[in-house]
């Protein structure tokens, strides 16, 4: 099929409504990406104006995202354009936008594929560590959890806590999807502490094609292993997804032990500044590309 002459037809970049998500939608399962309407309406109903379209003659072709968190760092996601549409320059358009709507936040951030990096690259994106997509069958490999610390499941109540105590090591409060992710799944909340101070969490949530494990914050390997293992164990069935911090050696040796297989590289990149870089060392697993 031959690509559609845009050169004589507007390119509109307009803020997302409601009923563009069936469209979002089937440019999202097209790719074979894994969010869920949930998500797309996260996207919307936290920064609206930050959920954008292009559009030719009123037809969604192409989207981006981002979540702003606390004017300290924002997180630029869901760039999709349909494929009979690519190499219009739809995608530099979509994020030269975003970008300048960001133009407060202090750094802007986003987990890029081999493929997008270089794009990313050129317009001055820095990479700040890399990632790795580990997938695993539990019907093939189940797990069962380890032997250790004392591992307790997140309550509504423990959120506040919880979000205070992660904001450092993230770089800001991002209670939107810290809630967010319990909300959907909170059989795969767990936390650990010892008198009074926690040592870690883990969340998750259900997607189209996986389910996601992510993001895991711990003080050190062994907790997070224990935390991972029993966040996987509640899984009855089917694949399991999570984007594996690469310097955490000892975690990707232990799941690739697990039967986790690696499917593809990703590298966090910033843009402007990385003033809020937050603690990459106790960062385990991320939430997904989506929410940083």
């Amino acid at each position: 099929m031959s690509k559609p002459n845009l050169s004589s037809t507007p390119i509109s970049l307009q803020p997302m409504r409601p009923q563009d998500l069936e469209v979002a939608m089937a440019l999202k399962n097209a790719e074979g990406w894994n969010q869920t309407l949930e998500d797309w309406n996260l996207f919307l109903q936290c920064n609206p104006d930050l959920c954008l379209g292009a559009k030719v003659k009123d037809r969604l072709v192409g989207t981006v995202t981002a979540l702003a968190f606390e004017q300290k760092v924002a997180w630029i996601s869901m760039m999709l354009v349909q494929k009979e549409y690519r190499g219009r320059g739809i995608s530099k358009l979509l994020l030269k936008e975003i970008i300048e709507r960001l133009g407060n936040c202090s750094s802007i951030k986003l987990d890029a594929t081999p493929a997008g990096y270089p794009v990313y690259e050129s317009l001055g994106f820095v990479e700040e560590f890399a990632l790795a997509r580990y997938v695993l069958d539990v019907d093939r490999y189940p797990i069962k959890p380890l032997e250790g610390s004392a591992l307790m499941p997140i309550q509504t109540s423990d959120l506040k806590g919880l979000i205070q105590w992660d904001s450092p090591y993230f770089g800001a409060n991002r209670s939107v999807v810290l809630n967010h992710l319990h909300s959907l799944a909170p059989e795969l909340a767990w936390y650990t502490e010892n008198e009074g101070e926690v040592l870690g969490y883990v969340l998750g949530r259900p997607g189209t094609r996986f389910t996601q494990i992510g993001p895991l914050v711990a003080k050190d390997s062994r907790i997070a292993n224990q935390l991972l293992f029993k966040a996987v164990s509640q899984i009855s069935g089917g694949k399991v997804v999570m984007d594996l911090c690469k310097h955490q050696t000892e975690l990707v040796k232990t799941t690739e032990g697990a039967g986790f297989e690696k499917q593809r590289d990703l590298y966090r990149m910033y843009f402007k500044s990385n003033a809020f870089a937050g603690r990459p060392e106790n960062y385990f697993l991320v939430a997904g590309p989506e929410l940083g």
